[in-house]
């Protein structure tokens, strides 16, 4: 009998690792875009609920302190310009500061019923005794109490001495002409160190955010420069939050004004590259139709935030706000709640 010596083989030969490595990179061709859209998904989910968070929080300031807020802002590009104004990227806590009643025991002022006001619905005050209102810290959109009314009016225009306030009618009653205590209710200011910054690729779309059903009154139409380097393409977006836990005020960007919120307060968080001349319009309505995109919303009457994925909407040619209006009831079935 003829005896054969057979060798036991091992490992692989050079076409099979080829076939095998071929195989292993048509796969990664077809996971691999999957899995960036996977991870994109998740970041654009865990940061809106982070800024959900910075909102929760502002809120339990506000039971504590009575007032506190959260303050939006973009930032410069490369260049040192604001060139995308509503592209929100950073945001602040802002906190309650003491009210103002003067520097003086028994400071006063007065309702000067004889000078006209600029405009309908407003009273000249003056005659600040021992104050200097502008060195005190006070601002327009301040609000003003005469006389322990318990009535706060809104300050919209100023000086050292004097100022404009504002009322809803009727027109309250306020002696005119005569020494009146007055405390001034100050806006929260900033805190520098609290600044939370949105992870690379990622902002707040001001342009589709807003405080009515479907509006998106966030968006800065008009800047009130046309120097790109001035901070007038950089007005801040401000959501304020009283003692009850509420939203108080919202700001009108193109009012430059505090309104009230009679709506929930709707922010959309978008995904894209920064710097890419595509986001030059951030009205854009492809935004509202990335499935990447996340509403942000706080209830206008308990300050309670939830979170929602966007959801196709089904008429691409409806107007702008009911394909917003659609878009946030969509995505309303999808929300969670924000601890």
């Amino acid at each position: 009998m003829s005896e054969y010596n057979t060798t036991k083989r091992n490992g692989f030969t050079l076409i099979e690792l080829v076939v095998v490595v071929s195989v292993l990179a048509i796969v990664g061709v077809m996971v691999i875009p999957s899995l960036r859209t996977l991870n994109e998904d998740r970041k654009v989910r865990d940061t809106a609920r982070v800024v959900g968070a910075v909102f929760a929080a502002a809120r339990e300031r506000a039971t504590v302190d009575g007032q506190a807020g959260v303050e939006i802002l973009s930032l410069p590009n490369a260049s040192g310009n604001y060139n995308l104004p509503n592209m929100g990227l950073v945001l602040y806590q802002l906190r309650s500061i003491p009210p103002y009643g003067g520097d003086t025991y028994g400071a006063a002022c007065r309702y000067d019923s004889s000078t006209p006001p600029s405009a309908a619905n407003r009273l000249v005050i003056n005659n600040f005794t021992g104050s200097d209102l502008v060195q005190a810290g006070v601002r327009i959109n301040d609000s003003i109490e005469l006389n322990n009314s318990g009535v706060k009016l809104p300050i919209v225009d100023l000086s050292p001495t004097s100022m404009e306030v504002e009322y809803l009618a009727p027109n309250p009653l306020i002696p005119a002409n005569v020494a009146l205590p007055y405390k001034i209710y100050r806006q929260p200011v900033r805190i520098e160190s609290s600044a939370i910054r949105l992870p690379n690729r990622l902002f707040l779309n001001l342009a589709f955010s807003g405080y009515s059903v479907d509006g998106a009154e966030m968006n800065l139409i008009n800047p009130s420069v046309n120097d790109p380097n001035d901070l007038g393409y950089n007005i801040p977006m401000q959501v304020w939050f009283g003692s009850d836990g509420s939203i108080t005020r919202v700001f009108d960007r193109n009012q430059a004004a505090m309104v009230r919120a009679n709506s929930p307060v709707t922010f959309l968080m978008c995904s894209g590259n920064r710097d890419s001349t595509d986001l030059t319009n951030l009205a854009n309505t492809d935004f509202l139709r990335d499935d990447n995109s996340m509403w942000i919303t706080i209830d206008n009457r308990t300050g309670g935030v939830t979170t929602g994925k966007m959801a196709q909407i089904t008429d691409l040619s409806a107007p702008l706000a009911d394909q917003i209006r659609e878009a946030r009831l969509l995505a309303r079935d999808r929300r969670s709640a924000t601890p």
